[in-house]
């Protein structure tokens, strides 16, 4: 299913999971890739969701560390319709305000997709499950 920013904000979802996270959860050689698992099955039966910026860096990144081949059967695993991983639609005014933020940061590091967590993150006020320990303290603040 794909959602959009009107009909996310009317579903409950109990988190937003992050690219480190389906890297490590997908690519049995990646060092976080035991706890990931744990965490999956911990999350089992929930609503999680990921947005199409987390979906195309996956892809990206699963292309380049792993093969295509794997890269294209874990994505369209992720866009069946049985797949407890919603993916969120993001619209032109998401856009728009994740670029405010991304903006607003000043100088910094993170990359856009990291901001549009940031920024999901507040306006649905969910958690996001990551490995990444900057956007971690970013998602503290």
């Amino acid at each position: 299913m794909i959602l959009t920013c009107q009909s996310i904000l009317m579903t409950y979802f109990m988190v937003i999971l992050d690219t480190s996270f389906l890297v490590a959860y997908f690519r049995e050689a990646d060092v976080h890739h035991a706890k990931a698992l744990k965490l999956a099955e911990e999350l089992r039966g929930e609503k999680m969701v990921i947005t199409f910026l987390v979906f195309q860096e996956l892809a990206s990144i699963l292309n380049r560390k792993v093969s295509t081949e794997f890269s294209a059967s874990v994505t369209k695993r992720l866009l069946m319709p049985d797949s407890s991983i919603e993916l969120f639609k993001l619209d032109e005014s998401y856009f728009e305000e994740v670029l405010a933020l991304y903006e607003s940061l000043g100088p910094h590091s993170f990359s856009y997709v990291d901001v549009s967590l940031i920024h999901l993150s507040k306006e649905l006020e969910l958690s996001v499950l990551t490995f990444d320990k900057e956007l971690e303290k970013a998602l503290a603040s």
